[in-house]
């Protein structure tokens, strides 16, 4: 796939060697599910790898701006908890002791902290969220909470859990963290891994795909050194920082290998374009004479929903196994009412699992719509 080079300077280095990535479709889709009316543009740095998009408004004023933000109602299911936990183990891992005081940057409703204090029940908990219902959700549990960073909220353990990406200064970003972090302390970074192109890139809320190196050397210039790489769950990449030196020549390790990263870039733009060929493809695959269902209603749902609508238009229920997302006020059917002679199944799971859902329901005589050939990531 050809890619167009456009001079937009890059929002994380400043560079305006910058490639324009296809975008699958007039419409794109942000974290919380919504579709909204505009292409999702996003742009490669050849200097530095990063992934940016030019945005309008800043994270901050959307979530706190826009009552429609799902996310800010979105109460914790089996799903949410589990990852909650799984993350919860991560900032454990990371400390050598007791905090005496956290700060979650973007807490959300509160659930991770609400974790962390069972685990340090001492601990002062602090939360930095600019959404006013799950901020006001997270003071009903107990916690301190604030819409920004204040000169106030100071914790020798802050986290910050897949907020990065939606920052539209990153840098800035970590200066603020780094402020509020007090002498000895700790922050622990989680963010989408940027080694292989995935659905992250397809919301249009992510304003920003970052390398590790990259973030070493932003938090490096906000005087924050990383300690050691997290464990992170798969999908995510982390760091563990404390205070640090600024080292001379910080800001020009930014910038990349040359033939690399255009590898990077055409990985990417592969795997947006494949995207935008996915409607036509599923429409060549369905069944006119069946019902189509569509078997899951997380994520990946959300975004068929959003990048293939002609495909997704013909969805006739959804079917689940344990439904933890939206029906779009399309009936539900449970799985094992699924009829061979009556229905078509659209897997709408990641494709990772795709191959074993398609040998279970085809060994019950259930045609399915798989896509894991079309986007294998």
């Amino acid at each position: 796939m050809r890619l167009r080079t456009r001079a937009r300077p890059c929002s994380v280095c400043g560079s305006a060697d910058t490639i324009a990535l296809p975008s699958p479709g007039t419409r794109s889709m942000r974290s919380d599910g919504l579709v909204v009316g505009q292409p999702l543009s996003k742009w490669h740095c050849v200097a530095c790898a990063s992934v940016f998009r030019a945005a309008e408004r800043t994270f901050h004023k959307a979530r706190s701006a826009e009552p429609a933000y799902v996310l800010n109602a979105k109460a914790d299911n089996a799903f949410d908890l589990q990852r909650h936990s799984g993350y919860a183990d991560v900032v454990a891992d990371a400390i050598p002791s007791a905090p005496a005081a956290i700060l979650d940057v973007g807490c959300g409703n509160g659930a991770l902290l609400t974790l962390l204090g069972r685990r340090w029940p001492a601990a002062r908990r602090m939360g930095v969220e600019p959404a006013a219902l799950p901020r006001a959700q997270a003071a009903q549990r107990g916690i301190d909470t604030a819409p920004t960073l204040g000169p106030g909220l100071v914790a020798d353990l802050v986290v910050s859990i897949n907020v990065l990406e939606h920052t539209t200064a990153p840098a800035a970003f970590l200066s603020g963290i780094a402020r509020a972090l007090r002498p000895g302390g700790i922050c622990v970074l989680v963010w989408p891994d940027d080694r292989t192109p995935s659905s992250e890139l397809l919301l249009n809320d992510h304003l920003h795909t970052l390398s590790t190196e990259t973030v070493r050397t932003l938090a490096a210039c906000s005087g924050l050194e990383a300690k050691s790489a997290l464990r992170a769950p798969a999908g995510f990449q982390g760091l563990r920082l404390a205070h640090g030196r600024f080292p001379i020549g910080a800001l020009t390790s930014l910038r990349t290998q040359r033939l690399p990263s255009l590898a990077l870039a055409r990985q990417r733009g592969g795997y947006l374009g494949r995207w935008a060929a996915l409607d036509a493809n599923l429409l060549e695959r369905t069944l006119p004479e069946k019902h189509l269902v569509a078997f899951g209603n997380g994520e990946a749902a959300q975004t068929l929903r959003a990048y293939a609508p002609r495909a997704w238009s013909r969805v006739h229920a959804i079917s689940a196994d344990v439904p933890v997302g939206d029906d779009w006020g399309l009936p539900v059917i449970d799985p094992a009412q699924l009829e061979p002679d009556r229905h078509q199944l659209l897997l709408a799971t990641h494709p990772r699992w795709q191959a074993r859902l398609r040998a279970r329901f085809e060994a019950a005589g259930i045609r399915c719509l798989s896509w894991d050939d079309l986007v294998a990531a």
